[in-house]
């Protein structure tokens, strides 16, 4: 005999029981898949470098260069850096405006910074004095000497009287590297020069002439000339040898009226 107790419940009471305890049941075992996945944002991406692009380092007094500044990101993207603030050191040698335009100015060395969002880079500037073109004019000695043992007698005397002789200058550059020929007078031979550091043009050459029935060898240097309102001005020395004969001669004489009549524009 069944205790009333334990008598049968009704249907509708055990269906009711089981849904409830399979509910607790499904709610405790998977409440981990019932959320879903995080949806936590990616972090930010943040500027970790500036660059300043092209990569300069020479300019020609009166050269203008556009220089560019870019952002690069953690996330590998890179941005132009709008409103970086760009300065040079040195303005009288290299001017730079707020679009990142830098000007040659004069003979000399300066940095352009540019700033953006905390960061900087910086590019160093040679500024020289462009020598390129096809230079003609004159050149009058000034001085000259001989040795006791020099074949040519009268040296110094034809130097003298010979008055103003044509010299023409036909000149390249790369950067503070030149190269070209020289003609003086009657002889002409290839040169090679530098652009000194205070922006003056120092050229060697070597000549060959005959004169009096001897050969003999030219040695143009030193040869030091700068530029000035168009002109070329300075001064060099001739030094004359030869095989035949011990001794040498020596010319020293100026530049005059050396203009350019020609630009090669090599860089």
């Amino acid at each position: 005999m069944i205790p009333a107790n334990r008598r049968a419940r009704p249907l509708s009471w055990c269906l009711s029981t089981f849904w409830f305890v399979s509910s607790v049941t499904m709610s405790i075992g998977c409440s981990g898949s019932v959320e879903g996945p995080s949806t936590s944002p990616p972090p930010a991406s943040l500027p970790t470098a500036l660059t300043v692009s092209p990569s300069i380092s020479f300019l020609f007094i009166g050269q203008a260069q556009p220089l560019a500044a870019t952002l690069h990101f953690s996330d590998g993207h890179v941005e132009p850096a709008v409103g970086a603030r760009w300065t040079s050191s040195s303005s009288s040698v290299l001017t730079v405006d707020a679009a990142g335009l830098t000007l040659g100015q004069n003979n000399g060395v300066a940095t352009v910074t540019a700033t953006a969002s905390g960061f900087s880079q910086s590019v160093t500037v040679r500024v020289a004095p462009d020598y390129r073109g096809n230079w003609v004019g004159t050149y009058v000695p000034t001085a000259c000497a001989r040795d006791a043992t020099f074949p040519l007698v009268n040296f110094c005397a034809a130097a003298a009287a010979g008055g103003p002789q044509p010299m023409t200058l036909r000149l390249t550059q790369d950067h503070l590297q030149t190269a070209g020929t020289l003609s003086v007078s009657d002889a002409s031979a290839d040169f090679r020069g530098t652009v000194n550091d205070d922006g003056s043009l120092s050229v060697t050459a070597t000549l060959q002439q005959s004169s009096a029935g001897l050969p003999f060898s030219i040695l143009v240097a030193p040869w030091q000339s700068s530029l000035q309102s168009g002109q070329m001005i300075g001064q060099f020395v001739m030094n004359w040898t030869t095989t035949a004969a011990s001794g040498s001669g020596q010319i020293q004489a100026t530049l005059q009226g050396v203009v350019r009549s020609a630009t090669f524009l090599q860089r």
